[in-house]
């Protein structure tokens, strides 16, 4: 896998499946309360005054340490991505994490602000997939650098809004941030990371 992998956005749910995950999701979720977004340390561009960070909410699905992790991950997790590899041919090899955040409104926040830019993952084998769980405002941004470049004097590269039953991935050593709504009560999605077998995902990215 190389750095020519920006991005790529699907539509992954099928209507019905979109507004049932929705329904089960946000309103018989079991959330529990982050006071930040990411943990990321020292590692913050101090010159970057888009920066605003904020609490979120968020279910663990699936863990590599601890395997899955809630009844959800069979429910929603793993047909979603049973549907990626149908419509895409990615064929997963092996889970990283799986976990819903969900963002409420803020009163400091607005459409230029974002969360503190982070990676999911450090190796460039792994990619990171965004589902939108319902229809929001609330753009995942996504950055010039990778792991290896550090977090300072980025340049985004793509704003992506959430739209339901969308997915948008991208490598997980990539710098990408989210956000909270601004017009929409909540914002919820439903993070991925895995790896794929490098063979679905070259003949993947050789459709465009």
């Amino acid at each position: 896998m190389d750095n020519n992998f920006t991005y790529r956005q699907i539509n992954l749910a099928p209507p019905q499946m979109a507004n049932w995950i929705e329904e089960r999701i946000i309103h018989n979720g079991l959330w529990v309360f982050n006071e930040v977004t990411s943990s990321v340390g020292e590692n913050v561009d101090a010159n970057d005054q888009n920066i605003l960070e904020t609490h979120q909410f968020t279910n663990t699905y699936f863990t590599q340490e601890e395997g899955p992790g809630h009844n959800l991950f069979g429910e929603i997790a793993q047909p979603l991505l049973w549907m990626l590899e149908k419509e895409t041919g990615l064929v997963v090899d092996g889970l990283v994490r799986i976990k819903a955040n969900l963002l409420n409104q803020h009163p400091e926040f607005t459409k230029d602000n974002y969360h503190i830019p982070h990676i999911d993952h450090g190796s460039n084998h792994c990619v990171s997939m965004v589902y939108y769980v319902n229809e929001s405002d609330g753009d995942t941004r996504l950055f010039d650098h990778y792991v290896e470049d550090g977090p300072f004097d980025m340049k985004m590269i793509h704003s992506n809004t959430p739209k339901k039953g969308n997915a948008l991935f991208f490598q997980s050593h990539r710098f990408h941030a989210s956000s909270n709504p601004v017009d929409s009560k909540s914002r919820c999605i439903i993070n991925f990371v895995f790896s794929v077998t490098p063979n679905s995902l070259e003949q993947f990215l050789a459709k465009g």
